[in-house]
């Protein structure tokens, strides 16, 4: 049984769920994870990226706490098409896959 704070969404996954998606992210852009704090290597990691892009990152990951969101979803909530969203992704990735092969 997972205990959750009163600030937690009710929709938020349990901890193992966030912490399996969080390495999944790691791995993906080439990070190696330590398993010891992922959460804040992972918010270490998406630093280089401008606010919107990090939050549509997070949010398509699952990074942030809530379930994975689609394109469509997030597109909805910026008011721009869903394959603005996929090119912001895309590029996003390639930067910080970038940055990880460089360090």
């Amino acid at each position: 049984e997972h205990m959750m704070l009163l600030s937690t969404p009710i929709d938020a996954p349990p901890e193992d769920i966030l912490v399996s998606r969080y390495q999944y992210f790691l791995r993906m852009i080439g990070v190696p994870g330590d398993q010891e704090d992922l959460k804040s290597q992972t918010r270490s990691v998406l630093k280089p990226l401008k606010k919107r892009t990090r939050d549509i990152i997070e949010q398509r990951f699952g990074l942030d706490g809530g379930d994975k969101k689609s394109l469509q979803t997030i597109a909805e909530t910026l008011c721009v098409t869903k394959q603005n969203i996929q090119e912001i992704e895309r590029r996003a990735i390639k930067k910080l896959q970038r940055i990880a092969n460089e360090n």
